[in-house]
């Protein structure tokens, strides 16, 4: 098994030069997001093929939208910076196929 390419180069993360703005810059934010949303899709998928493979069907998907002091609005995600909050969460509502032929 090779080693990884950086072992051996840098006693620690802390010795290794750095350029940039690091985890604040909009690139690495922007990736990240990216890559958040696709997990989430991915992880939607999964679900669903999972409900699917036990012979159920997906009748509604949909993004939650809760209602909080009397206002219709995303669930409150005020514990993360602005540009790493996911917006609504995803409702799926599935029926089992024999219930229905």
């Amino acid at each position: 098994m090779s080693k990884p390419i950086w072992e051996g180069v840098y006693k620690s993360f802390r010795d290794a030069p750095s350029s940039g703005p690091g985890f604040s810059g909009e690139r690495w934010i922007q990736n990240s997001l990216e890559k958040i949303n696709a997990v989430r899709q991915d992880a939607i998928d999964e679900v669903i093929n999972a409900m699917t493979r036990q012979n159920y069907y997906l009748v509604f998907k949909s993004a939650y939208v809760a209602t909080i002091l009397g206002q219709e609005r995303e669930i409150p995600q005020d514990n993360f910076e602005e540009q790493y909050r996911l917006g609504h969460t995803c409702s799926l509502l599935f029926a089992k196929r024999d219930s229905y032929d």
